[in-house]
């Protein structure tokens, strides 16, 4: 990426305000020992045969033991899923064994869960589960922090920064016929961060091809992308790529 981007040292994930970023496509918010996730869709493949897509469903979903791994690095109380925990119909079988499987997989866990646009239903089949420690609504909010979605607009209160998922966020990196590699990204910005989407499923709305999706991440005013590379981060100024046309201040 030449002089204008910046690779992160091994073990220093970039910091914005009291929040960390993990190349695992994670946040971690220190003060409230939160482990942030977004864009989890979880029972992709079993959503999409009952649409009459039939994807192979040999490979196990590996979401519970990823987030374990989390959640045991920063040594976690609470998790905070930033909407579309499940890529939708809760109620299928298969999906509600991937939700159960998540859920469960760590005794003792907090788990905050904001709800998306794939989230619809869920309440009542995590009011069947009826899992200790699982609550969830329309935002989280913490110490100056507020996580939404992304989907809509959110109503922050004054000084109030935003933590997002639903884009799907991924940059393209290395030269144009040299091996370009697409990896998912944080977009980080004057109002908030944008987090990348936390399934293997996820192709990415890659940056600087399109707009944004919603009027949200438009408007974020962005300073810079931050790329999830394996075990680093790669920081990529706003400049270098764009989010397409700007918008007119809110």
């Amino acid at each position: 990426m030449g002089r204008m981007a910046r690779m992160a040292s091994p073990g220093h994930p970039t910091v914005v305000g009291d929040i960390q970023l993990d190349p695992s496509r994670a946040a971690f918010h220190g003060p409230s020992r939160s482990l942030i996730l977004a864009d989890l869709h979880l029972g992709y493949e079993w959503v999409q045969r009952s649409r009459g897509h039939l994807l192979p469903l040999a490979q196990p979903d590996d979401t519970a033991a990823r987030i374990r791994a989390l959640v045991k690095h920063w040594d976690a109380r609470c998790v905070v899923v930033l909407g579309d925990l499940v890529h939708g119909k809760a109620g299928i079988q298969g999906v509600r064994a991937a939700l159960e499987q998540v859920l469960r997989a760590r005794p003792g866990l907090e788990w905050r869960l904001v709800l998306g646009n794939h989230d619809r239903g869920l309440g009542s089949v995590l009011r069947a589960l009826a899992i200790d420690g699982v609550t969830w609504g329309d935002t989280w909010r913490e110490a100056g922090w507020m996580g939404v979605h992304g989907d809509v607009w959110p109503e922050a209160a004054p000084g109030e920064r935003v933590l997002s998922g639903h884009e799907h966020p991924s940059v393209d990196v290395g030269r144009p016929g040299m091996g370009e590699v697409r990896v998912p990204a944080f977009v980080v910005g004057e109002r908030g961060i944008i987090l990348p989407a936390f399934s293997p499923w996820a192709a990415g709305s890659v940056v600087g091809r399109r707009p944004m999706m919603g009027e949200w991440a438009r408007r974020l005013g962005v300073t810079s992308y931050v790329a999830c590379m394996g075990h680093r981060l790669l920081e990529i100024p706003a400049a270098r790529l764009g989010n397409g046309p700007p918008a007119s201040p809110r």
